[in-house]
């Protein structure tokens, strides 16, 4: 079993990335999740820069109303951003951006105060439990997302999180694995194809001191071309690498600190 965490930089097409993209200093937070036939119904946390837990004003309720026609998000991803002026002092702007998406059909204020509230939705943006059923990984909770990226946390076997990989990478998803605990092979951590590449680096001596082997000749064996080697051997020595060194100074608190991009 691995425990590992994922940077995730969310599609446009959610609600979720554009809200956070709109007020970068707020966070948002996926409490709770389930599919419910094509929809979703989620607990999400909005936390304004400084919140504090505690202080939250008697639930009162309301509910909006949108008209989504989106199949393709990620609700479930409640998120961190943090604001800018738009969110000013107070969550009424935020709850308003979120209504007004066309993938929320219903929002319920379950607690809120100035700068935290907490509420219940119902969303035509599935996404994250597509991604989950086709690589049968459970994220834990709570997925957090910070101007259109999320931090999830899963715990899984080695090869599922590879699976959940492939799923990200398919559906156009960019990630960055951040670290990874657990027991079992680190090769369970790679895709297929990183496996493959590794293995025939492995053998034509590429990892040899002196090196036997050009990245030039190993790509001519491969049939493919430089760039695409190289690209997959970092990934790979990247996953190895933060599998043997979890605690590695910029990951966990450093989340704000990681680059964008395919990983």
């Amino acid at each position: 079993m691995a425990r590992a965490r994922l940077a995730v930089t969310l599609p446009e097409t959610l609600w979720v990335e554009s809200v956070s993209r709109r007020f970068p200093a707020v966070e948002f937070r996926l409490v709770a999740g389930m599919p419910v036939g094509d929809e979703a119904v989620e607990i999400g946390e909005i936390r304004l820069p400084g919140a504090r837990d505690g202080g939250v004003r008697g639930a009162t309720a309301v509910d909006g109303e949108g008209g989504g026609d989106d199949g393709n998000g990620n609700g479930d991803d409640v998120v961190a951003a943090s604001g800018d002026g738009d969110a000013g002092t107070d969550v009424d702007p935020v709850l308003g951006a979120i209504r007004a998406e066309p993938a929320i059909a219903t929002l319920t204020v379950l607690e809120a105060s100035a700068d935290r509230a907490i509420g219940q939705y119902r969303t035509i943006d599935t996404l994250r439990y597509d991604l989950s059923r086709a690589a049968g990984v459970v994220p834990d909770y709570p997925v957090t997302v910070r101007d259109g990226r999320a931090v999830v946390t899963v715990t899984t076997p080695h090869d599922r999180l590879a699976d959940l990989g492939d799923a990200m990478t398919a559906a156009g998803m960019d990630y960055e694995l951040l670290g990874v605990v657990g027991e079992g092979s680190p090769a369970e951590l790679l895709t297929a194809r990183q496996r493959e590449v590794v293995a025939a680096a492995l053998r034509r001596g590429y990892y040899d001191t002196p090196r036997r082997c050009t990245l030039t000749a190993l790509a001519g064996d491969l049939d493919v071309d430089k760039s695409t080697v190289s690209g997959i051997l970092h990934r790979a020595e990247e996953r190895l690498v933060k599998w043997a060194f979890p605690g590695a100074p910029g990951e966990g608190a450093g989340d704000d600190r990681v680059p964008r991009g395919v990983r």
